[in-house]
C-alpha cells in the first residue's frame, strides 16, 4: 500500500490529524528521509516527537541541542 504523503501533510497543516496519524506521518517522513528535505519546521517537529518517544529517528548521531538548546 502506498502512503499518501500529500494528503496527510495537507491534513496535518490544516490541523485535521489525530495524534496517532501525526505519529504515523512523521515516522513515514523520517523513514523515507523526506522530512529532512522539507521545510525546517518539519524536521524540528520530527525531533520533538522523537524526544517524547512518539517516533524513532535513525541513529545518525543527531545532537538535538541544535534545535532546543542545552
Amino acid at each position: 500500500m502506498t502512503y499518501n504523503v500529500t494528503k496527510y501533510t495537507s491534513a496535518y497543516e490544516d490541523g485535521n490529524l489525530d495524534d496517532y496519524s501525526v505519529n504515523e506521518l512523521f515516522q513515514h517522513l523520517v523513514d523515507t528521509g523526506q522530512v529532512w528535505e522539507m521545510e525546517a519546521n518539519y524536521g524540528k517537529k520530527a525531533v520533538e516527537l522523537a524526544e517524547t518517544g512518539r517516533i524513532t529517528l535513525p541513529n545518525f548521531g543527531l545532537d538535538t541541542t541544535y534545535f532546543f538548546g542545552p
